[in-house]
């Protein structure tokens, strides 16, 4: 399902809201109730802690928590007592001597008196006594925050945040099982040892510091190889998890309160391995909407719109992060409005009180040039709520050979972002793809004249990819991924990350979702799963998702496969070597399965023309030359690349499978220009049914899970929502849409099929007509051109033109698809040197 346009402003159906108060008992009924309720919301600003905490009050009313003594379950001597808080419920057993040290404590805060406010647990109305006693201890501490009364009523800040389960305090020791990388401090993270206040909740466990503030100390999430054991001793039990290296051990004398976390902890766990597929930490949702922007103009402007929603807190990660870009480009007295730039977004939503944090990816310095320091300095000063960690920060803490290559935006946990788009220059593009963007040249860029050249240089290649909206718990999945990095980057740095706290997961929105996960409504929405590569560098642990992801969608495929990429780096027989990911094999023997079976399956793929291009970006030339010659192994050379493979068994490749890439043409009436149209979407789309879209290249440095961080989302739908991403694409890449009309003239077949309800990408006759449309703007290109091939740089270029073919060629020309080639004259001796920096890269980054 989509999402919808517009949403309430506080997510009630309108509609519940007028039938619950057109009935004119449901004031009367409530009265008693919410009296109280307004009572005890008047005296909040007259509360005052009582206690040492980062946070400044506990949001709970004490006296609206319901008391009930379980006279069935409790003893003469102890006693189980039911708590109820709105719709939440729970339960803790308490004895004789802990509710007469409470009331002694009490006494000695000035809160109860010693002798008048005591249990009274003698006679048969002892569970009615204790009842009373909890209820005015309840009351009395209403405007004094207490610690110890939070802690015997197992109440914390995470308490309500999502379902309560259970939290009690317990002794508890993290160590770190790898001997290199041992401290003896880190943040309070690598090592803990003391009384803890341990919190449950169905993702994760928080360690949280009781005795310093209430200061979070970690968070571990549950995940398939958390290794968890129990075990009963005479004088003490205890929890012993082992993961990622680390030795958690958490032990009570209080044998109940220890079983009873571990059956928590257990049942959190089957709940994930009930529901994690292709070994994701994320599992299977159903009941997140879904929204496709492709280009970069849909994203920006929907995503300065949801901007505003936030309410609490946004989260930002990307490779790139362009402190100063416009989200709009709306004109006020001749320059483009300020208001709508990034950095001022951000400082008015923390000026509102909403936190923001953000990940950024400190590059190599002297290979990539973007500035990340500035990007952090520049952020982190404009306002105390935005926090900014950058990682690595320095050589010595991580490989310089791998990226955060992840473009991430979360707004309060239940939006984000996901996909290709860089909140950077250059992505700020149209469908139409235009070759000038003259406003764009006056557009502030930066203060500095000569960046503003360098800047208007980028943008002028036109630049195609694909992001992707997801509300519900998809969003919650992509927002673990956040905080699981910014708890990683403090714990690495050794507190190096200044005053920045550990993020916590809120699982208030994720128990709505799960709340209507049984309900019928709830089928119209499509199955999505987050994906990810990860790896010890950049997370403490390998995951390669992704990479399974893409080889389930192909061989799960029934009829065709669609894929948009920046590369096809892959292996595509068993030979060793690199490259490793096997995507491409798992292309071939689908192909191959089609041909024996005499199917009609196809597979089409979008790449760039070329797949490095000279935005000054990479030193030299080695690399970009190096990276076509690999990316040529893998699809037309060698005994090894993807036609000799298919060759080789028997299956004529161009049956199956088609290689293409785009193109625009510009015509000023004077002038005539081209350049190639920049492919950086990283989907692949199955059957219209089946989708990834994310920020995965398909190479080696995305798929493997131990080098660049990726992140993706894989969405399963019979309904619409892929089908009509599928459709925009081709329409976009066809030149089909339906305002194209009048300049194209009557429709053809593509522009009747494109503009109907069904699609088959697997018809034979569609496929020859999509190649021949490809090859003939081909030739189009070459007639006005030249040979392709003699056009593939970054640069655009002018032609004078003074012949009548002009307007043949330019109606000749319909969409953006032209054929994939990759003969191009590759030096890979050209630029190196030893005395080079391409001379110390290893050729294993290249893939």
């Amino acid at each position: 399902m989509e999402i919808p346009d517009k949403t309430s402003e506080d997510g009630i159906p309108r509609r519940s809201m007028e039938s619950e108060f057109e009935d004119g008992n449901f004031v009367s009924k409530s009265a008693c109730v919410y009296g109280g309720l307004l009572e005890s919301v008047f005296m909040i600003p007259f509360r005052r802690l009582g206690f040492q905490s980062s946070a400044p009050v506990f949001p709970v009313l004490l006296d609206q928590i319901k008391v009930n003594v379980d006279s069935q379950s409790s003893s003469a001597t102890k006693y189980t007592v039911n708590l109820s808080y709105g719709r939440q419920k729970w339960k803790i057993n308490v004895g004789i001597v802990q509710l007469f040290s409470l009331n002694a404590y009490l006494h000695y805060r000035g809160v109860t008196d010693l002798r008048r406010d005591k249990p009274n647990i003698c006679g048969e109305g002892q569970f009615r006594g204790v009842e009373e006693f909890l209820r005015t201890v309840l009351h009395r501490s209403r405007i004094l925050d207490i610690g110890k009364v939070y802690d015997f009523f197992r109440i914390s800040r995470y308490s309500f945040n999502g379902t309560k389960m259970f939290e009690d305090k317990f002794h508890v020791s993290i160590m770190d099982l790898n001997e290199s990388r041992c401290r003896t401090s880190c943040y309070g993270v690598l090592e803990i040892s003391g009384k803890i206040y341990v919190v449950s909740k169905r993702s994760h466990l928080v360690f949280v510091d009781y005795r310093n503030g209430y200061r979070d100390m970690n968070v571990l999430f549950y995940r398939r190889d958390l290794d968890v054991k129990y075990k009963a001793d005479v004088f003490y039990s205890k929890i012993t998890m082992v993961r990622d290296g680390r030795k958690y051990v958490i032990k009570s004398f209080r044998h109940d309160s220890v079983l009873q976390l571990f059956n928590e902890i257990q049942k959190g766990l089957e709940e994930r391995r009930g529901s994690e597929r292709l070994f994701s930490f994320s599992p299977v949702r159903r009941g997140s909407m879904i929204n496709f922007y492709v280009d970069g103009k849909s994203y920006f402007w929907n995503l300065y719109e949801t901007l505003h929603l936030a309410r609490r807190e946004v989260f930002i990660a990307g490779w790139w992060i362009y402190p100063t870009l416009y989200l709009r480009r709306e004109y006020v007295g001749g320059k483009l409005d300020e208001k709508y730039r990034i950095d001022y977004v951000l400082k008015e939503l923390a000026e509102e009180g909403i936190r923001i944090r953000i990940l950024v990816y400190g590059e190599v310095f002297g290979a990539l040039k973007m500035n990340s320091n500035h990007t952090c300095e520049f952020l982190s000063n404009l306002h105390k709520r935005i926090e900014v960690l950058r990682h690595p920060d320095s050589i010595g803490h991580a490989p310089i050979y791998w990226t955060h290559h992840e473009k991430l935006v979360v707004i309060d946990q239940r939006i984000a972002y996901v996909g290709g788009i860089d909140l950077a220059p250059g992505r700020y593009d149209t469908q139409e793809h235009s070759l000038f963007r003259t406003e764009w040249a006056c557009g502030g860029l930066g203060t500095d004249r000569r960046k503003e050249e360098v800047f208007s240089k980028i943008l002028e290649l036109p630049w195609h990819d694909v992001q992707c909206k997801v509300v519900g718990g998809s969003a919650f999945d992509i927002s673990q991924h956040f905080i699981e990095r910014w708890n990683f980057v403090i714990s690495k740095y050794d507190g190096e990350g200044g005053s920045a706290r550990l993020l916590i997961p809120n699982e208030e929105f994720i128990e709505i979702e799960q709340t209507l996960g049984d309900l019928e409504v709830n089928r119209a929405f499509p199955k999505t799963q987050v994906l990810r590569s990860v790896g010890k560098w950049s997370l403490g642990y390998d995951e390669d998702s992704i990479s399974r992801g893409y080889s389930e969608v192909i061989r799960n495929s029934k009829r065709f496969i669609y894929m948009e990429n920046q590369f096809f780096i892959t292996k595509c027989d068993l030979a060793p070597g690199y490259p490793e990911n096997t995507i491409g094999r798992a292309l071939v023997e689908r192909i191959i399965q089609a041909d024996r079976a005499k199917e009609e399956f196809k597979v089409y793929v979008v790449i760039p023309l070329c797949p490095i291009f000279d935005g000054g970006f990479m030193v030299g030339l080695t690399p970009a030359a190096e990276i076509v010659r690999i990316q040529s192994e893998s699809i037309s050379r060698g005994d090894t690349c993807l036609h000799q493979v298919l060759k080789r068994n028997g299956v004529d490749s161009g049956r199956y499978i088609v290689f293409m890439c785009l193109r625009k043409i510009h015509f000023d009436g004077k002038r005539i220009g081209q350049e190639q149209i920049y492919v950086h979407s990283k989907m692949i789309i199955a059957d219209g049914t089946s989708a990834i879209v994310g920020s995965a290249n398909l190479n080696d440095r995305s798929m493997l899970g131990n080098r660049d961080t990726e992140v993706a989302l894989l969405v399963r739908d019979e309904r619409e929502v892929v089908c009509k991403l599928l459709k925009r694409l081709l329409k976009e890449h066809l030149g089909a849409w339906e305002e194209d009309q009048n300049r194209y003239g009557p429709k053809d077949f593509l522009e009747s099929w494109l503009l109907g309800n069904e699609l088959d990408l697997a018809s034979d006759d569609v496929f020859t007509r999509i190649v021949a449309r490809a090859r003939g703007n081909t030739e189009m290109f070459e007639k006005m051109f030249g040979n392709i091939k003699s056009y593939a740089g970054g640069h655009l270029n002018l032609y004078s033109v003074e012949s009548d073919f002009i307007w043949e060629v330019l109606n000749g020309i319909k969409g953006h698809l032209v054929l994939f080639t990759d003969n191009f004259p590759v030096d890979r001796e050209v630029g190196r040197s030893i005395f080079g920096i391409q001379a110390l890269i290893p050729s294993v980054i290249y893939y």
